[in-house]
Order: C-alpha cells, then sequence, then structure tokens
C-alpha cells in the first residue's frame, strides 16, 4: 500500500480553500459589477426586474401635493420620506418627473430637487423598491405657470373685451384671446370677449354688454362712446404688452400661417399667459429688442420662413423653444380657451 504523504494532502486542501475563497470573492465582485451595471441601464419603469410575489411596499409623495401649482424654474423638492413598508426595506427610489415612463432619477436618497422649465401638466411618479424586488407606485399630477404676470390694474371691474370681425382683423382678434384667459399662480382667469359684426353701432355694442351684465368694457378697433350707465372706452393693438407688468416668455408664429396653426398658437399663449406674436420680414425689427433676453416660444419654425433667417437672428441672450403644431396638440390644451363658445359675432 502506498504511503499517504499528510503534509502535502494539507498543502492541496490548504491551496483548495485559498482558490475557494478567491473564487467567491470574484463571484461576489462579479454580481456586485452586474448589479450596477444593471441600475445603470434601467431607463424605463418597464424594464425594472420586479418580485410580483413578495409584499410591494408602500409609496408616498408628500410634495408636490397633486393638484398644486407651480411657477416655472422655481425650486421644487419632490419627497417621497413618508414611503413606507412595514415588512422589509426600501432600498431604491427611481422618479419620472414627466409621466413618460422614463426614469429621470434613481437613488437612496428620498428627496430630490427639480425645476420644470416650461408651463404644463406633469404626472409625477415615484416607484419605491424594497429588497425583495417588490414595488409601490404613487402619482401627484402638478400645473406648471409661467413667471409672466398681468397687470391686475387693467381688470378692475371685470371688464367686457370687445373687437371687430373685419378681415383684416382675425390677426388681433387671436392676439387678444391671451388677453382674456389665461391661468397663473391663483388659477384660471377668463374675461368676457365678444367679437362684434364691423357695421354694428353704439346701439348693440350697449345691448351685448347688457347681456353680459358689463357697465365696462374695452374695445380694440372702432370707438364706441356708450352712455351714462356703460362705460366703454378704447384700447389700441400698440398697447397690447402693456397688459402685463412682467413679460419672460413670448409665443412667435408666422403672419402667413395657416389659420389652425395661428389658432393654436393663440391657445397655447393664453395657456402659458404670453404675449402673442405674428411677425414677418416687415416687422420682425419691431419687436427684436422686447425679445432680447426673453424666453421665445417659437411656433413651426417662424424664424426659417422668413427671406433671411440669419438677419432676423433673435440673439444669444434668448432662450428659444421650438414648437411643431403636433407639439401643440399633444399638450391636450385645445379645450382651454373655449373660444368657439365665448366668442360672439352680432349681425
Amino acid at each position: 500500500m502506498k504511503k499517504v504523504n499528510k503534509k502535502s494532502m494539507m498543502e492541496l486542501s490548504s491551496k483548495a480553500i485559498i482558490v475557494l475563497i478567491i473564487s467567491l470573492v470574484v463571484i461576489g465582485l462579479l454580481l456586485s459589477f452586474m448589479n450596477l451595471t444593471f441600475k445603470k441601464t434601467v431607463t424605463r419603469f418597464e424594464e425594472l426586474a420586479i418580485n410580483e410575489f413578495a409584499t410591494p411596499p408602500v409609496a408616498i409623495i408628500n410634495s408636490p401635493q397633486d393638484g398644486s401649482v407651480i411657477e416655472a424654474k422655481s425650486d421644487l423638492i419632490l419627497d417621497a420620506s413618508h414611503s413606507y413598508d412595514l415588512n422589509s426595506q426600501i432600498r431604491e427610489y427611481y422618479w419620472d418627473y414627466t409621466g413618460n415612463g422614463i426614469i429621470d432619477n434613481t437613488g437612496e436618497v428620498v428627496n430630490v430637487a427639480r425645476a420644470y422649465e416650461d408651463p404644463g401638466k406633469y404626472t409625477i411618479t415615484l416607484k419605491v423598491m424594497n429588497k425583495e424586488g417588490a414595488v409601490g407606485t404613487a402619482t401627484s399630477t402638478i400645473t406648471v405657470v409661467s413667471k409672466n404676470v398681468k397687470d391686475k390694474d387693467k381688470y378692475v371691474d371685470s371688464p367686457l373685451f370687445l373687437t371687430s370681425d373685419e378681415i383684416n382683423n382675425y390677426d388681433n382678434i387671436l392676439r387678444l384671446i391671451p388677453l382674456v384667459i389665461w391661468q397663473d399662480m391663483k388659477g384660471k382667469h377668463e374675461y368676457d370677449y365678444v367679437i362684434y359684426n364691423e357695421f354694428a353701432g353704439n346701439d348693440e355694442i350697449i345691448n351685448i354688454m347688457d347681456d353680459k351684465s358689463s357697465t365696462k368694457s374695452i374695445v380694440f378697433g372702432e370707438y364706441f362712446p356708450g352712455d351714462s350707465n356703460h362705460q366703454i372706452s378704447q384700447d389700441m393693438m400698440d398697447n397690447y404688452f402693456s397688459y402685463w407688468l412682467d413679460i419672460e416668455s413670448f409665443v412667435l408664429v408666422h403672419l402667413s400661417a395657416d389659420d389652425d396653426v395661428k389658432l393654436m398658437s393663440a391657445t397655447y399663449a393664453a395657456y402659458i399667459n404670453a404675449p402673442l406674436i405674428f411677425i414677418d420680414d416687415t416687422n420682425f425689427n419691431q419687436y427684436s429688442l422686447r425679445l432680447n433676453g426673453k424666453k421665445v416660444i417659437v411656433i413651426d419654425d417662424v424664424i426659417d420662413q422668413l427671406n433671411n433667417p440669419n438677419k432676423y437672428f433673435l440673439g444669444d441672450n434668448c432662450e428659444i423653444r421650438s414648437y411643431s403644431l403636433e407639439d401643440i396638440y399633444n399638450l391636450k390644451i385645445t379645450g382651454f380657451t373655449g373660444i368657439n363658445s365665448r366668442g360672439l359675432i352680432v349681425s
């Protein structure tokens, strides 16, 4: 019988143990690397590996609360600190800032900072995952409004706004829409707006005021004297911008754009409480100084429609956003103005 060398066996066992330990360390590092890599590559909620058999944690969005109104560019804290798990421990917080299913922030921290640049309605989605891989979900819908501010002195006594339906006044009819309806931090503001027949006289206008229970009217166009019971004043489009105390953003659309583009541009301008400007080669310089340093929302690439885009450069100080008509439709704001029901033509 061959004699076994105990020393050799001990050395072999020691080597095997060392190899085993090294192997386990390598496997552990590899799994950690794979886990980190997986986290980095997960960009959408649908890609999350969810354990549907474990009890999910409870996701809670403390702030912003559902229905909150936030001013654009304001610092906002998304707070999930009240989220909990009675049976396990939350290990990951996933945030989608806009409701598009894309994960914008991931981590173990319960609070994240965020500023919304553009006005609109956003659904914030929070998903929290526990150690077992179960996921809880919460949502909060907020409205972001622009920093533009109306001059409240212009709206004392809830005036009725009027303008005529003459054919060359269509653009001004649309430009007045953001004057009579808009939203801000205090909510939605609406004032009656009447488009009267160009051949209407003083009596017809007074009848409209009586029908609207209004004693004060502002007419953009032909002036009507009114009477002792009806205060009718005239204003001009030259004073258009004076209805805002502070203007941070403008909406631009080409003067030759289709009517549906113009109407949706007016709706969007009202939605973000911004002046609406119809622009072409002949009037660009009239507005260029006013636009300098502001946020300019360009509808349907208006600058490209000008004869010489290089000549009509808005400047490096402008924050320019380009929206197509489809982009505006996707905002689902077509019913915001209700202009079809608010317009009235007197014949």
